[in-house]
């Protein structure tokens, strides 16, 4: 910006040009404000000066040739009240000006010098009196202005070449050694104005450029604490808040939170916050207040994810277990009926003997090929399928072929009643092996009071099917984790034959979301365990005959 060292006398005597930093039109603005706010005090010095000269001419001089010179004077300071008047009904500082007011201004001081010296010409009584005069009214004016409009040189200097133009053409009028002595001391007397202007000026200039520059400083800190998302504040020694930013004001009068010193969690609704209470020495205190609901709910995440990782693996060492038991078990057996009839025994083993040895070898074999089917069957969820076929087909055939399809003795206990008069669209592979895993985990844990699976249509056009067992039902903690990977591999289910390795759930619940259905387990409320597959209606064609109750037991 500019800053008057090399060229104040060209801003003084050429255009007015601050340079093309945006804040020299900040600094016009001053300027202007300045100039009218002291146009009213300036008018009323040119009316108590002028009737005072005019009165000390006519009555301590005699002169009466002074009462043309007092209007001129009138006139400017009516012009100047005028707009003195003007300016102070507008409301509010003007963000910019276009700087033709003061230059009207500058020429108006112009003109106000040259009539205030002038007086001169109105005295008759010595030739060298009356420039002394007006030289002792002239200057105690120009040292007025320099005092109330220091910011603007302009106008006070060209209102001192008024002044001096005047004497001097007083003095190619009246050309006497004592007038151009007077006139000499007030070239001198401009001379020390305009230095006394200059620093003043640049004074004024640099308390602009610091002022200008701290308010620059303040608006981008603000808008840092703005964006920074925490609620920032400065308060006073008895914590009354001087700065703040918008997220602070709204959580003190919006929210409610009062200020406390110390640190502290603050709750609000919906968010967490630490705040931070530093006491300055100067008396004055920092608050700021960090929003740290999504650290806190990172934690909580973490803690759940850790949680999580922990039954797994706690899972999944349960499940190693058991397979331990249930791979090992059948090898065993078949190994040790191996070294009895093997070649090498010397134990005698009679022909029906030998057949209950074969059996044994033939479950323990399909324990074994079971278990390890199941293992495949669950690594198989892992995969994308991007081949599923659709097959429509009555949920009561594949009800009875997934019963028919099951090994277990007490297959028979299966009672089933179905609604008809609608179809579903499904891969029927795979919604038959979610039926015989229900199945026969109901078998495994009801058989001794049957199984009953129904098919029903719902009035909102979806279909359900329930398979429900008279088993003792299972714990909440044991319904939580039913259908959970590896954790189905618990003591109920072990404790039945030691045969089952609790992945039967977790498969059906798999294959279920594959087909675009949902399986929910529940107990039922007069007993047992309730599995129902929800199958959408977007898989569900109805028929026009409307529905029946179909039941069946199987054979």
């Amino acid at each position: 910006m500019f800053t008057a060292d090399r060229n104040f006398l060209q801003y003084v005597l050429g255009t007015p040009d601050l340079g093309p930093d945006p804040r020299a039109g900040s600094f016009l603005v001053g300027q202007h404000l300045e100039f009218t706010r002291s146009t009213h005090h300036l008018a009323t010095i040119i009316i108590v000066n002028a009737l005072a000269f005019s009165a000390f001419a006519a009555f301590g001089l005699g002169e009466t040739n002074v009462v043309f010179w007092l209007p001129l004077n009138l006139l400017v300071a009516a012009v100047l009240m005028r707009d003195w008047m003007r300016w102070s009904k507008m409301k509010g500082k003007p963000a910019s000006v276009s700087g033709s007011y003061l230059r009207k201004n500058e020429t108006i001081a112009l003109v106000v010098g040259a009539i205030w010296a002038s007086a001169p010409f109105f005295l008759t009584d010595e030739r060298h009196l009356p420039l002394l005069v007006g030289a002792t009214i002239s200057i105690p004016m120009a040292g007025g202005l320099l005092s109330l409009i220091p910011k603007n040189p302009r106008v006070v200097l060209r209102y001192a070449a008024g002044t001096w133009i005047a004497s001097a053409a007083y003095c190619v009028v009246h050309p006497t050694v004592a007038n151009f002595v007077m006139l000499f001391m007030n070239a001198v007397y401009a001379y020390s104005l305009i230095v006394g202007l200059r620093s003043t000026f640049l004074v004024h200039l640099a308390e602009f450029q610091e002022r200008t520059k701290a308010e620059e400083a303040h608006d981008l800190l603000m808008s840092a604490l703005e964006s920074s998302g925490q609620a920032f504040a400065i308060l006073d020694e008895h914590n009354n808040t001087k700065v703040e930013n918008s997220e602070h004001r709204y959580l003190v009068s919006k929210l409610g939170v009062t200020i406390e010193e110390g640190n502290r969690t603050v709750r609000t609704p919906g968010a967490l916050w630490m705040r931070s209470f530093n006491r300055l020495p100067t008396g004055d205190a920092v608050v700021i207040h960090t929003n740290i609901t999504a650290i806190e709910n990172a934690k909580q995440d973490l803690e759940e994810a850790r949680a999580e990782a922990d039954e797994a693996n706690r899972a999944k060492s349960i499940f190693l277990d058991h397979m331990g038991v249930h791979l090992r078990a059948p090898v065993n057996t078949i190994r040790a009926v191996c070294e009895v009839t093997g070649r090498n025994s010397r134990i005698p083993v009679g022909e029906e003997q030998l057949r209950n040895y074969i059996d044994t070898i033939g479950t323990e074999a399909n324990h074994l090929a079971a278990t390890l089917e199941q293992i495949n069957e669950f690594l198989e969820l892992e995969k994308d399928d991007p081949h599923i076929y659709i097959d429509t087909f009555e949920p009561s055939d594949a009800i009875r072929q997934s019963i028919n399809h099951l090994t277990h003795e007490a297959k028979e206990d299966v009672t089933v009643h179905c609604d008809e008069g609608f179809s579903l669209s499904v891969q029927r592979s795979s919604f038959q092996r979610v039926l015989s895993k229900l199945i026969s985990n109901a078998l495994t844990h009801g058989r001794a009071r049957g199984v009953q699976v129904r098919a029903r249509l719902m009035p909102d056009g979806r279909a359900a099917i329930l398979v429900r067992d008279r088993g003792p039902g299972m714990s909440d903690q044991q319904l939580a984790i039913a259908a959970t990977p590896f954790s189905g591999a618990s003591e109920r289910s072990m404790n039945q034959d030691g045969h089952h390795v609790g992945l039967g759930l977790a498969i059906a619940k798999g294959l279920c979301e594959k087909l675009g259905l949902s399986l929910d387990i529940r107990n039922a409320s007069d007993g047992g365990v309730l599995a129902t597959i929800m199958v959408p209606a977007a898989l569900v064609d109805r028929k026009a005959s409307g529905t029946s109750d179909k039941v069946f037991h199987t054979a």
